[in-house]
C-alpha cells in the first residue's frame, strides 16, 4: 500500500474532524432538547401537584364552612327557642320540640390537612380536627335531645289536654309518675345548657377558623373561594 498524498491526508482529516464535530454538536443538541424535555416535564407536574393541593385545600375549606354552617344553625335553633319560652313563659324544653334531620357526619382525614401543613407550623391545622370532632360531639348531644324529649312527649301524653282552639296543652302528672318526669324534665335541662355553651363557643372559634383558612389559602394558591358566612351575633 502505497502512502497518502498531502491532499488526501486532508481529506482524510477534514472528513475525521467533520464528523467528530457533527456528533459533538449532535450530542450537544440531544442533551439541550433532553434538558428542556426534562424541564417541562418537572414543570408540569409541579404544576399538577399544585392543583391537586389547591383543590384538596378547597374541600377542606367547604368543609369548615359546612362545619360553621351547621353550628350556626343549632345555636339560632336554641336563640330561637330562649326568645319564645321567654315570650311565653315558658322553659326553653318546653318550646324546644325534637329536631328533624340526619347527622352530617363531617370527617376530616389526613389529606384533608396535608395542603394546610408548613414547616413553620400552622396553629390552626389541629383546630380544623378538633373542629370537626366538636362538632359531631354537638350533633350527638342534639340527636340525644331530640330523643329524649320525644320520650317525655309520650310520657305526658296520657295526661295532656290541647284546647283545639289555640293548641296550648294542660298537663296534669299523677304522682306516680311526678318524679320520673322530674329526672327527664332535668336530663333535658342538662342536655340543653351543653348545646348552649357548645353552640355559641364553637361559632365563634369556627368563624375564626374559616378566616385563617381561606387567608392561608389565597396567600398560597392565589385565587381561593371566599367564604360567605353569618356573624356570630347574628
Amino acid at each position: 500500500m502505497g502512502q497518502l498524498a498531502a491532499s488526501e491526508w486532508v481529506a482524510l482529516i477534514s472528513g475525521f474532524g467533520g464528523a467528530v464535530l457533527g456528533a459533538v454538536v449532535g450530542g450537544a443538541i440531544s442533551w439541550l432538547l433532553a434538558r428542556q424535555a426534562a424541564h417541562e416535564s418537572r414543570r408540569r407536574d409541579g404544576e399538577q401537584r399544585n392543583a391537586a393541593e389547591k383543590a384538596a385545600a378547597v374541600r377542606t375549606t367547604l368543609k369548615v364552612q359546612q362545619i360553621t354552617n351547621g353550628t350556626f344553625t343549632v345555636a339560632q335553633v336554641i336563640r330561637k327557642g330562649v326568645t319564645d319560652a321567654q315570650a311565653q313563659g315558658l322553659e326553653l324544653w318546653q318550646v324546644l320540640r325534637p329536631h328533624v334531620g340526619s347527622k352530617a357526619d363531617v370527617k376530616i382525614n389526613a389529606e384533608d390537612l396535608a395542603p394546610f401543613l408548613d414547616p413553620s407550623g400552622n396553629p390552626f391545622v389541629d383546630s380544623i380536627t378538633l373542629a370537626a370532632l366538636r362538632y359531631e360531639v354537638l350533633e350527638t348531644t342534639l340527636i340525644d335531645y331530640s330523643a329524649r324529649r320525644a320520650k317525655l312527649g309520650d310520657l305526658l301524653a296520657p295526661y295532656t289536654v290541647l284546647d283545639m282552639e289555640t293548641g296550648a296543652g294542660t298537663t296534669e302528672v299523677p304522682q306516680d309518675q311526678q318524679a320520673l318526669v322530674k329526672t327527664r324534665v332535668f336530663e333535658l335541662k342538662d342536655l340543653l345548657q351543653q348545646l348552649r355553651d357548645f353552640a355559641e363557643d364553637d361559632l365563634k372559634a369556627n368563624l375564626a377558623l374559616c378566616d385563617h383558612v381561606t387567608s392561608y389559602g389565597a396567600a398560597k394558591y392565589g385565587f381561593f373561594p371566599k367564604l360567605q358566612l353569618p356573624s356570630a351575633e347574628q
